[in-house]
């Protein structure tokens, strides 16, 4: 979770970004870029989903919290978090 600024109004807002590591092949790993004297990352992170939330109250999730989104038929959106 990072906090943002919405671009147009101006307002706090949360954003929550869900995602995957993926490996990368010896072929793909030489297209990323390095710094001097180290080597290309084995694995990268890829976003799946990134949602937005009101920013007015403090958050409510903590780091390392595990969630459950859930997608209703009309498109309305439930985010909890669990306890681990």
């Amino acid at each position: 979770m990072t906090r943002a600024v919405e671009a147009l109004s101006g307002n706090s807002i949360y954003q929550v970004t869900f995602g995957e590591m993926a490996e990368l092949s010896d072929e793909m790993r030489q297209h990323f870029p390095q710094a001097v004297g180290s080597l290309p990352p084995k694995r990268i992170g890829s976003n799946v989903l990134v949602l937005f939330f009101s920013g007015d109250a403090a958050a409510p999730y903590k780091v390392g919290s595990r969630w459950r989104i859930e997608v209703g038929g009309s498109g309305e959106i439930s985010v909890r978090g669990e306890e681990q």
